[in-house]
């Protein structure tokens, strides 16, 4: 697992401070066959599942990823958030914080999304999306 996180060349480092002390006591949890590129960013709290790639300069926070996601180039995932299976965040995509993306969302390169949004939904390049719903 944390040979995924120092593979490759140039830096790959862990958010957080020290990789050092982030290796020792908080380690990310990525599942089998998942690729984490030179230069990405992922917190120590991350949860990324089987079968996804994390690209160069893409930054994860403290979130959850299904199995077989893409995180595009210099995309940027924030705290507090869940992709669902097979989503695509392409280059310069940002999901921002507290948001939900069901299976299968696509979020165009340079857009940003905030909120929920049930499977299968796709967010045009350069769009800005915000969509809450009131589960109460």
């Amino acid at each position: 697992m944390i040979s995924n996180l120092r593979r490759g060349r140039g830096r790959t480092r862990l958010l957080g401070g020290n990789a050092d002390e982030a290796i020792s006591s908080l380690k990310p949890k990525v599942g089998k066959g998942t690729r984490i590129y030179p230069l990405a960013e992922v917190s120590p709290m991350a949860v990324i599942g089987k079968n996804c790639k994390v690209s160069t300069s893409a930054r994860v926070g403290r979130c959850v990823i299904g199995e077989g996601s893409y995180i595009g180039f210099r995309a940027k995932i924030y705290n507090n958030v869940h992709l669902g299976k097979g989503c695509r965040i392409e280059k310069y995509a940002e999901v921002l914080p507290d948001s939900w993306l069901g299976d299968g969302v696509i979020v165009e390169n340079g857009a940003k999304v905030q909120g929920i949004f049930g499977a299968n939904v796709k967010v045009g390049a350069g769009s800005i999306a915000r969509r809450m719903w009131n589960l109460l």
